[in-house]
């Protein structure tokens, strides 16, 4: 990969140093040029090698991996990235309006950017379902799949038909505010964790919330004691991809290559449709012999929780298919 050490000197990142580690694994800050600005990310491990990309769930941004990375093969080699508008990442146009299939582009352009043959995917919830869309679309590109708890987010179709109104006059507000560039409101740093964990719907244990917020928050410039948070607001309006269910419905059985979902296993979803889920459970079981399903009981955020636990059912399957040819 001769491109990665001018990668890296081209792009310093908002003075957090350019080598930086967490326990025993280190990580290299790095940005991706893309159109409307950069992507962000943490670059684990050897550069020689293709990485594992990994992509996080909505409203969260790349810290969710920290604690699992240090579980998880030391040979191997990870890319965690913030998606657009989370993290470090930049936020699209004003005007412009998350999607969710610019995620499938997005990683299509990060592919074509390093100049690898193939992805090696790992998401959580909504970087769960773009992992699959991505390879149920370009299902010769992927080599093997990892998804956390993709069950969260596959919600009732037919209730986004029925609050779109309210998601557009949403987002023109949260538009409107970013054009402002009036500050969010700010809050001490000590209470932070509690925010977070709450908005979370305390799915992110409390000891675990500093791994967001590390990405997430900026001091005010009004009151210099507080932090407000930096995610671009207009995440929030995302149609959940409902349209996701039938791509997923016609193309899961193209994918046949390696597949392991993890499904958290906790007692209240909200406005989840389960037969949704297990419709395309189903059909990746049924087509394709190399797909594994686990269940893990923990929240939402278990790979972020438990990850120790979590790392004993990934480490065989990683070590297993991992190849990082490029």
């Amino acid at each position: 990969m001769q491109n990665l050490p001018r990668l890296f000197k081209r792009f310093p990142v908002f003075n957090l140093g350019k080598f930086m580690s967490t326990k025993s694994r280190t990580f290299e800050e790095i940005q991706i040029p893309v159109p409307w600005g950069h992507i962000a990310g943490k670059w684990w491990g050897s550069k020689d090698k293709r990485p594992i990309l990994c992509i996080h769930g909505w409203q969260d941004n790349c810290g969710t991996f920290d604690p699992l990375v240090q579980h998880l093969p030391s040979c191997v080699p990870f890319l965690t990235i913030d998606l657009p508008g989370h993290g470090l990442s930049s936020q699209i146009p004003s005007g412009l309006f998350y999607n969710g299939f610019d995620l499938v582009i997005l990683l299509r352009r990060i592919m074509n950017y390093f100049n690898w043959s193939k992805l090696s995917l790992m998401g959580h919830s909504l970087g769960g379902i773009t992992s699959y869309l991505y390879a149920t679309t370009f299902p010769n590109m992927v080599d093997f799949v990892i998804c956390f708890d993709t069950a969260t987010p596959m919600t009732e179709i037919g209730g986004h038909v029925n609050c779109t109104p309210e998601i557009i006059d949403k987002f023109l507000f949260y538009d409107e505010a970013n054009c402002s560039n009036k500050e969010p409101p700010s809050y001490p740093y000590e209470n932070l964790e509690k925010i977070l964990h709450k908005g979370s719907g305390e799915s992110v244990d409390l000891d675990k919330c500093k791994y967001l917020i590390a990405r997430n928050v900026k001091q005010s410039k009004v009151d210099t004691s507080k932090y407000y948070f930096t995610r671009d607001p207009r995440v929030k309006c995302q149609f959940f991809m409902a349209w996701f269910y039938k791509k997923l419905v016609k193309d899961g059985s193209k994918f046949k290559n390696p597949a392991m979902e993890i499904e958290a296993v906790y007692d209240f979803r909200e406005n989840w449709n389960p037969f949704l889920y297990n419709e395309i459970m189903d059909i990746f079981k049924e087509n394709n012999e190399n797909f594994q399903l686990y269940k893990f009981k923990g929240t939402h955020h278990f790979h972020l929780n438990n990850s120790a636990k979590v790392s004993e059912i990934l480490n065989p399957f990683i070590e297993k298919y991992f190849s990082g040819d490029q």
